[in-house]
Parts: C-alpha cells; structure tokens; sequence
C-alpha cells in the first residue's frame, strides 16, 4: 500500500522549510546537513510513522530536490 500525503505533504513541507528558515544562524554546511535536517524532521513527525522506510527515503529525496530549488535557502547551501 502506497501513503498518499497529498495536501498534507504540502502542509508538512511547509513546516520543514519554516524549521530550516529558523535556523538561519546555524548557517548549514552544505546538502549533506540539509538532508539530515530533512530526515529527522520526517522521523520524528507523527503524520508521516504510517510510511514506510522507503517512501520516507523517497519523500525526504524529493523535499531535498525542491528545497534546493529555493533561492532563500541558497546562503545555506554554498560557501560564504
């Protein structure tokens, strides 16, 4: 059976990208933190423990992809 998240993917990642907003002081090295930041988000969210370990790991490499996309992560993601 395949955890359908839909709006609630969109609700969740929006949670997700106000965290590493927050965050802005810690200043993340570059994706590899990033990605680590996504995977405990998703591992400690209750929403998402109905998921199975792949559809985590595919859930958390799409946020990845998307987030990247964002100009106002940027300045965590490069080098100062």
């Amino acid at each position: 059976m395949i955890f359908q998240m839909g709006a609630h993917e969109d609700i969740l990642y929006d949670l997700l990208c106000g965290e590493l907003a927050a965050v802005a002081s810690e200043r993340l090295e570059d994706s590899g933190d990033l990605k680590q930041k996504i995977e405990a988000f998703i591992r400690r969210n209750d929403a998402l423990s109905q998921m199975s370990t792949m559809e985590k790991i595919n859930l958390s490499q799409s946020w990845l992809r998307r987030i990247q996309g964002y100009d106002f992560l940027d300045p965590y993601l490069k080098d100062p």
